[in-house]
């Protein structure tokens, strides 16, 4: 008895290796055919994106402005931002905002958001002011203009390092974040 139940382990634990085996290998597999199907996107999105035009300050920043969090899931609905007055003077700021993606090293604009108020806010020395961006693919409140017809209906959004621009105070700042 001792025997066969000593050859039963043995079955078993050789049993459970093949079969970790085989979901490492079909998990190493969907992620190769991932990753190809990431870099087929990443070249089409190249292809009728423009090139970043935004010139982000980044030396003597008169403005900190940063994302709640750098990483967010893909499934995120809105990203939330703050901007802070790091200067000794008042600086002013409208609601517009542009959303940038980051492709193999470079910026890509993915457009405006078109829809705001045109209206100026002041961000006072010292002061600190929150803003969001909504990326709900549900609610399609803003119209990304360079992405491709139904692309976000298609493929949502690709995971990837992204950047919230605003102008403040007649320079340009950015936030930056990672959908994952």
């Amino acid at each position: 008895m001792k025997i066969l139940t000593e050859a039963l382990r043995k079955t078993v634990a050789v049993a459970l290796l093949l079969t970790l085996a085989l979901c490492l290998v079909f998990a190493a597999r969907e992620r190769a055919d991932f990753q190809a199907s990431m870099a087929s996107r990443t070249d089409e999105l190249k292809q009728v994106l423009r090139l970043s035009t935004v010139d982000v300050a980044t030396e003597n920043p008169l403005v900190e402005v940063k994302t709640e969090r750098p990483f967010y899931s893909i499934q995120t609905k809105r990203i939330e931002y703050t901007m802070t007055n790091i200067s000794d003077r008042n600086l002013t700021y409208g609601a517009p905002f542009r959303f940038e993606i980051l492709l193999d090293g470079e910026w890509y604009d993915l457009g405006p958001n078109d829809a705001f108020i045109l209206i100026g806010y002041y961000l006072l020395v010292g002061e600190t002011e929150g803003g969001g961006v909504n990326i709900d693919l549900s609610r399609r409140l803003i119209n990304w203009p360079y992405l491709p017809y139904n692309w976000l209906e298609e493929y949502g959004w690709l995971p990837g390092h992204y950047r919230i621009v605003k102008e403040i105070g007649l320079r340009h700042y950015a936030a930056e974040f990672y959908l994952r």
